[in-house]
This record gives structure tokens, C-alpha cells and sequence, in this order.
């Protein structure tokens, strides 16, 4: 593998012009930055115009990121930053007469599309093989009765959406070419985080890859489970149509942690060969081996609550205070870190997490779906969160199916059958006054569904939303806005704060760095979840995503003996076959210290 220097790698970028680009960056490796100089250059070249330039990534959180860092170099505003989902929801809106949907389409999740599953009573596939069928671009001719009554409730997921947008730029040559007219360059992040079908959505953005450049890293595909596999990006880097850029230098880890990544990337199988640099670092990493975790006591949450209280004290006590120190606290699964949160709050330590997505609730669910209702007295899947779970003698199954039978909506056929309790809510909503300010009728939807005023964090979370909102339908669009948003935390505030401390999982922790990482939970049964330690190469790879997060000091954890849940009959643990791993990189020792308490 030829060897460039950093500013070698930057100009070639920078100087290369309609020709298909494919970056490959490991993590730090200033990806984003490269590509925001790239979009300059490009508008600089006078190689197109800055509305002619349209940049996709992956998800919200990596947009924002991508955003800001447009915004530091000063990238014209005119440039389109999206994701790949809303640039496909976009073209779907713009052409919707040739979509054969119903309008006032309504965006599905999991928890709506089990729904209307289970009132389908088809059962072929599962709704994780429909999902897999929908990002592979299989048929789902199977499916028909599913997808009678995903068009009786108007409402289809990104996967749906994603490719109804395909269809429609490969169906009609006029459609298609409207948009590879408007779109000069393409610039695609985190390419390794996309499915087969939003890959075959940007080849169709282009004419022969013109004008196409795409940037991602195998090594850190970890949304299996999305569908999302690292074969596209090796793909497009074995095709030979892509000049290609292999950064080498990361800006963000110490040495000591890219010698164990790249140890790490050599027990990967079919990985786009690199080899990582990192910053020189007198450092090493910890490996702590701790007795016990029991219902009463947990002696691994107690250390890393003593070493971040350790890492707050030396903050304090360094002048300067107004310099920014986060510490990040990582474990495959929530429990693993539950005890060390109530550790720091009973020590006072501020922290925040990730919270639940606030449509995940069923309460709040069903709130927002009454707006809905109130908003849109036919819309379906509105109505039909409404009823769900009230305590009635009514057959909802005959409604939907005379409703679908007679070419009705659900809110004419609840009006005409005889349950006295549905309909007396659905005209206790209809009642609302749609012009009431927000918290007015979120007081009213409380008091028709007898809440409690004081239930919890979920009715405290929609006022927050309330407030501030002058209308239904502004109050509406902001709970889709916060539910879509991943990167929703407990409490903001900590990001205005020099010291910070974050706990969440791994999967949530990709695109962040941190100056201190804890890894917790580094037990066979846990982080891999087979008890034997036998891994997948998706864990294999999200083991080294969540290594490469460190900018200083890192910690990983594990203990002999756990009681509870996570034990899962299995008391005695063994530490994870990642630390096996690591321990057998030749000088482990230069990089690595191991302590047993």
C-alpha cells in the first residue's frame, strides 16, 4: 500500500473533479472536515453551484455533526445537508401524484408497523424479515395482506419510503433526470452505515457515479441489525471505478490505542486494507479485573464512580477550568451501567444519558396520536392509537375490516357501531378547540384520558415540548422532531459545562470522542453475548469503534462473580475474549497495565 503524507491525502481530495471519489477514513481521521474543504474546493473550481451540491449521511446526529462543520469552514448555506431518508421523502412528496398513496401520509415506526401487523393477522413473514426484504430490495409479493392495511392507515416507514423513491427515478426517465440536473456532486458520509437500498438510491442520484463521492470506513459498519453491512463500501473499493483515498493519521487517539485497534482490525476478515496512525502518547490503557456485581453491591460501578470523581477532582483542581474535559461511560447494554448512575447521584456527580425516544411510550404515544385525531378526524392510524388499550367489549378487528370493506375511515365506522365509551372519547376530542394554545389542550387530553397531571417524566416531557408551541399542528411536527432526534439527552445543560460525563451504549456512542473512556461489562455473556466468547465481526468491529473513541485515557472493566439479571445463571464470569485478544498483541504490555482487585 502506497504511503502519502496527511497533506499529500488532503490535496489529492481536494484536486480531484467529477471523477468518482471513495475515501476511506478510520476514526479521527478529520473525514468530515476533508469533506467540507472538498465542497469549498468544488464551489472555488466553479465545478457547480453551491445548490447543486447535495450531502447525505446516515442518520440526524451525523447531519448536525456535518452541519457545524460546514458552517466552521464557512461552506455556503446554499449547500444541501440531509439524509439520505428525508432526501428520499423529499422526492416522494415532490412526485407524490405518481406514488399511488393516499395524502397526509403518515411515517411509521416499529412500534406502528407491529401494529398494524398484528391487525393484518398475516402470518408470513415476521416484521424483522419485511424490513430486511424492504433494505435488500427483495419482493414482498408474500406480504399483500400486510400491505392492504399499511394503505388502509396511510402509513409507511423510511424503508418504504426509500424505495417508493427508487421506484419512482427508475420508472420515469423525466423524474430521474429532474434530479441528476439539480444534483452536480454528491457527497455521501459514513457510506458503511447505509442498506442495499439506500445505496441503490444514490447510484440512481448519478449518471455513472459522475460527480459522486463517497466517504465511510468498513471497520466501523455496526448497524447490522439495520441492515446496514460493510460489503457496499468494499464493493466500491475492489470495482476499480473509484479513484481512491486511503487516510492514514488520526487527529484523536493516543498511539497506545491505535496500536490495539489495528491489532484489533487484524482479526477482521475481508477488511479494506489501512493502517492507522495515532498522536505519541506516554499513556496506556487499564484493564481492571473486580471481584463482584450483586443485587446490593456493585464493585465495579463503585471503582469507576471513584475514577471519575478522581478524574472531576484533578479537573477542579487545574486552572484552567474553562477548558472542556468529557468523560464517556460505555457498555453494550444499559444494566450494566444502572448502579454506577445511582452511585454518582447519590455522590453528586452530574452526568446525563441518552433518554427514551418519547414516542417509545405508549402514554405519550397515545397522547400525540389524539392530536393527530383532533388534527385529522380520518386519519386512521391516529384513531386507531387512541383506542388502543382502552377497556371495551369492542371487536376493533370487525371494525378495521368493515371500515376496509365499505371504503370507510375508522372514525365513521366507530361512529356507527354502538360502543358508547369509544365514541364518547372521540367526541370528547373532537370537541377540543383546535385554536387552544398547546398546554391548554394537553391539559383537556389529560383530563379525557384521566392522567394524573404529576405521572411521570413522559407528561413532564410533552409540557416542555408545549411550551413555546402557538399551534396543534407546531406541537405535533416537534414531538416527530424529538422522537426522530438520537441524540436527545436528560440533561442538555451538561453540554454548556467544562466537565462532563456521559453514560450510554455503545451503538449510541459512534461519531462521539471523549477525553476519558470507561468500558464496562467486558465479560464473555455481556460484551460478546455468547458465554463461551465466541464474537461476531460485527462485534469484533464494535469493539474497536468504542476503543477509538478515546482522545486520552482508557478503562475497561470487567468482574469474576455477578448476580442478578445480566448473570443470566451464569455466576461465575470469565473476562470477554476482546481482552483475550488484546492481551496477545506482541508488547501488550508497552500499551496496556492489568490490575486485579
Amino acid at each position: 500500500m502506497d504511503s502519502y503524507t496527511d497533506k499529500q491525502l488532503a490535496a489529492r481530495i481536494l484536486e480531484t473533479g467529477k471523477e468518482p471519489l471513495l475515501i476511506i477514513g478510520g476514526p479521527g481521521t478529520r473525514k468530515s472536515t476533508l469533506l467540507a474543504e472538498r465542497a469549498n474546493s468544488i464551489i472555488q473550481k466553479s465545478l457547480a453551484e453551491p445548490r447543486n451540491i447535495q450531502v447525505l449521511s446516515f442518520n440526524n446526529a451525523s447531519v448536525r455533526d456535518l452541519k457545524e462543520k460546514f458552517d466552521d469552514y464557512k461552506v455556503p448555506e446554499a449547500v444541501k445537508i440531509s439524509t439520505v431518508h428525508s432526501l428520499a421523502y423529499r422526492i416522494v412528496l415532490q412526485n407524490f401524484a405518481q406514488t399511488g398513496w393516499n395524502t397526509e401520509l403518515n411515517i411509521t415506526d416499529e412500534m406502528d408497523d407491529k401494529l398494524i401487523l398484528h391487525d393484518s393477522r398475516y402470518e408470513g413473514l415476521a416484521l424483522n424479515e419485511i424490513y430486511m426484504n424492504l433494505a435488500d430490495l427483495r419482493s414482498l409479493n408474500e406480504a399483500k395482506e400486510y400491505y392492504k392495511f399499511k394503505k388502509f392507515y396511510n402509513g409507511f416507514n423510511f424503508y418504504e419510503i426509500t424505495r417508493k423513491a427508487i421506484r419512482l427515478l427508475k420508472s420515469n426517465k423525466k423524474i430521474r433526470n429532474k434530479y441528476l440536473e439539480e444534483i452536480d456532486f454528491l457527497i455521501v458520509d459514513e457510506y458503511q452505515d447505509l442498506n442495499r437500498a439506500d445505496q441503490k438510491f444514490i447510484e440512481l442520484l448519478t449518471e455513472e457515479n459522475d460527480g459522486l463521492t463517497i466517504c465511510g470506513d468498513d471497520d466501523q459498519s455496526i448497524y447490522c441489525f439495520r441492515y446496514a453491512f460493510p460489503d457496499g463500501i468494499r464493493e466500491k473499493y475492489n470495482s476499480r471505478k473509484f479513484q481512491i483515498v486511503n487516510l492514514e493519521f488520526s487527529y484523536r487517539c493516543p498511539d497506545f490505542i491505535v496500536k490495539i485497534a489495528n491489532y484489533i482490525r487484524s482479526k477482521m476478515s475481508d477488511s479494506i486494507p489501512k493502517v492507522l496512525k495515532g498522536i505519541p502518547s506516554e499513556r496506556k490503557g487499564l484493564i481492571i479485573s473486580l471481584p463482584s456485581s450483586t443485587e446490593t453491591r456493585n464493585k465495579e460501578a463503585e471503582w469507576v464512580a471513584e475514577k471519575i470523581i478522581e478524574e472531576k477532582n484533578e479537573y477542579l483542581s487545574r486552572k484552567s477550568l474553562g477548558e472542556k474535559y468529557k468523560i464517556l461511560v460505555l457498555a453494550s447494554e444499559e444494566d450494566v451501567y444502572r448502579d454506577l448512575m445511582e452511585i454518582l447521584s447519590e455522590k453528586v456527580v452530574d452526568f446525563r444519558t441518552k433518554r427514551t425516544k418519547i414516542l417509545n411510550q405508549n402514554l405519550t404515544r397515545r397522547i400525540y396520536s389524539a392530536l393527530k385525531f383532533i388534527e385529522q378526524p380520518n386519519n386512521n392510524l391516529a384513531l386507531r392509537w387512541v383506542l388502543h388499550g382502552l377497556a371495551t367489549s369492542t371487536d376493533y378487528n370487525a371494525v378495521i375490516t368493515k371500515a376496509l370493506e365499505q371504503n370507510l375511515s375508522l372514525w365513521e365506522t366507530v361512529n356507527q357501531s354502538e360502543d358508547k365509551k369509544i365514541k364518547l372519547i372521540c367526541y370528547d376530542l373532537l370537541s377540543i378547540d383546535k385554536g387552544d394554545k398547546p398546554p391548554e389542550i394537553l391539559e383537556k387530553l389529560l383530563k379525557i384520558f384521566n392522567i394524573e397531571r404529576n405521572n411521570g417524566q413522559a407528561v413532564n416531557r410533552l409540557f416542555e415540548i408545549a411550551e413555546g408551541m402557538t399551534t396543534i399542528k407546531n406541537f405535533i411536527e416537534k414531538i416527530e422532531s424529538q422522537n426522530l432526534e438520537s441524540e436527545e439527552y436528560t440533561d442538555d445543560s451538561q453540554t454548556r459545562k467544562g466537565f462532563t460525563v456521559e453514560l450510554m451504549t455503545i451503538h449510541s456512542a459512534k461519531g462521539l470522542t471523549a477525553d476519558v473512556v470507561f468500558i464496562m461489562g467486558l465479560e464473555n455473556g455481556i460484551f460478546p453475548k455468547d458465554i463461551q466468547g465466541n464474537y461476531t465481526e460485527e462485534e469484533l468491529r464494535l469493539f474497536y469503534v468504542t476503543l477509538t473513541r478515546t482522545r486520552s485515557k482508557l478503562y475497561m472493566s470487567f468482574v469474576r462473580s455477578r448476580h442478578g439479571r445480566l448473570a443470566r445463571g451464569e455466576y461465575i464470569r470469565t473476562q470477554s475474549k476482546f481482552i483475550n485478544i488484546i492481551q496477545e498483541l506482541p508488547d501488550s504490555c508497552k500499551y496496556l497495565d492489568f490490575v486485579q482487585c
